[in-house]
């Protein structure tokens, strides 16, 4: 089924990228390991601005430390 078929929100074969270096805070060899994709929101593959959901990979064997997020982002 072609892209067009399943209608304009649906989103395929899309690549991540690395983690932009805004996230300063965290130390350099994590943000190496990040690998991040805004799927829908500001600058996604389907452009939003009221809710944003980004695609997110660690590295295999990264230790990304607990933590949480204020709401209300999940």
């Amino acid at each position: 089924m072609a892209k067009e078929d399943k209608g304009k929100y649906f989103i395929t074969d899309y690549d991540l990228e690395p983690m932009p270096p805004v996230y300063s805070n965290l130390p350099e060899e994590l943000l190496k390991a990040m690998h991040v994709k805004t799927l829908i929101g500001p600058g996604g593959e389907i452009p939003e601005s009221d809710v944003a959901a980004i695609a997110f990979m660690l590295e295999p064997g990264t230790n990304y430390g607990a933590h949480s997020h204020p709401w209300p982002e999940i």
